[in-house]
């Protein structure tokens, strides 16, 4: 059931994308926005997803780690199986989009989509451990994905040399805005990199 409502999500999404920015081609303004949306979108699902993972499980958590439960192993297979449902959401809004007209995105543009759901998926599980209940971590959901829109330098430009330094360490958004802004561009290698920065930023 989780996996159905999952993928249905996604494709209510793609057909959303698909009305706002309408058929190819597109212009090269059109495919930076679609990217970077695309991108915050595979984000959201992953982060979306985990909150909810360990703050649900805390009683259980609790009497387990009493027991010999090594905390490690149940963070990284949370990790694992969380990062498997948002993959396999990104690639059916993909996939719906393909279907609608839109093309598959080049290897180092998918790159940085699933960098991305993977950081939204550590962002998540954070946000889990640190919630005290199911409505604090929804609540805090959509407070930590604003300040990746915000600090992207997609939406607006930075004000200072000074917030555009703290966007480009600590805004995973900040580094999907380069993916699409190099991928709208053409340039692979730039785009490759900030794809394997956003990677980190997941391991962080």
């Amino acid at each position: 059931r989780l996996l159905a409502l999952s993928a249905g999500q996604s494709v209510i999404i793609a057909a959303a994308l698909r009305l706002a920015f309408g058929g190819p081609p597109f212009r090269q303004d059109q495919a930076l926005s679609l990217d970077f949306f695309l991108g915050m979108c595979c984000f959201w699902f992953g982060c979306n997803n985990s909150s909810k993972e360990i703050v649900k499980q805390r009683d259980i958590l609790v009497a387990e780690y009493a027991v010999n439960l090594q905390l490690r192993a149940f963070v990284f297979a949370k990790v694992w199986l969380q990062c498997v449902v948002a993959i396999l959401q990104v690639f059916v809004l993909l996939t719906t989009l393909k279907l609608f007209g839109v093309d598959w995105p080049t290897g180092h543009t998918l790159l940085g989509f699933l960098a991305s759901a993977a950081a939204g998926v550590c962002l998540g599980l954070v946000i889990s451990g640190w919630s005290e209940s199911l409505d604090q971590a929804a609540t805090l959901v959509p407070i930590s994905l604003i300040p990746q829109l915000l600090l992207s330098g997609i939406v607006t430009t930075y004000p200072t040399a000074l917030v555009e330094r703290f966007a480009q360490v600590f805004v995973s958004g900040h580094r999907m805005g380069r993916v699409a802004v190099a991928a709208a561009t053409q340039q692979t290698g730039r785009a490759i990199g900030d794809a394997l920065v956003l990677t980190m930023h997941a391991g962080v």
